[in-house]
């Protein structure tokens, strides 16, 4: 059992092979909540050195989206390449989808890359080590390339951008190929 000094509620489902019915039980540990709750029912909310911020503070946006280990960025670097080698080089630009399980690993990428934009204010404002930004870019280069592979194995074929070769009355047209 763990014990986190807190009520922790985990969900726990259970299936019944016989029966095929779900069971939804809710598990209840710790000890109860914090003394002193309530001090963040003004609007403002305590970082990890005690400094009290506002709750829609960039850094609390930044934290609540992403959670940073640096040690990981080699790591990360070593898998793009290793599943990068099993992709065909890019020769137009990709586009989303290719395939469910792809489109579900470009929509993450899509949530990687929203997190970092939420770190570049603070990184520019010396509010958060600049590594957190190249770990989220990273992981977003990753998920790219997963996406890639994952479009291969599963024998989808990548959408490509076309590009529309004239603009005509505020209308891009594309040319029959």
């Amino acid at each position: 059992m763990v014990s986190c000094g807190y009520i922790c509620l985990l969900r726990r489902l259970s299936v019944f092979p016989a029966t095929r019915q779900l069971s939804l039980s809710v598990i209840q540990l710790g000890r109860g909540f914090k003394q002193g709750r309530g001090t963040g029912d003004a609007g403002k909310s305590s970082l990890y050195n005690n400094e009290r911020r506002w709750k829609d503070d960039n850094t609390f946006m930044a934290l609540a989206k992403t959670f940073i280990d640096i040690n990981m960025v080699e790591w990360i670097n070593a898998e793009i390449d290793r599943f990068g080698d099993q992709v065909p080089s890019l020769r137009q630009f990709i586009l989303s989808g290719g395939g469910m399980t792809s489109a579900h690993i470009q929509y993450a990428r899509a949530v990687c890359r929203r997190a970092e934009r939420s770190v570049v204010p603070l990184v520019r404002d010396e509010e958060a080590d600049p590594q957190a930004m190249k770990f989220l870019n990273r992981l977003s280069d990753l998920l790219f390339v997963l996406g890639r592979y994952a479009c291969m194995r599963t024998k989808h074929d990548e959408l490509t951008y076309l590009r529309p070769e004239t603009f005509v009355s505020q209308k891009w047209e594309r040319k029959k190929l």
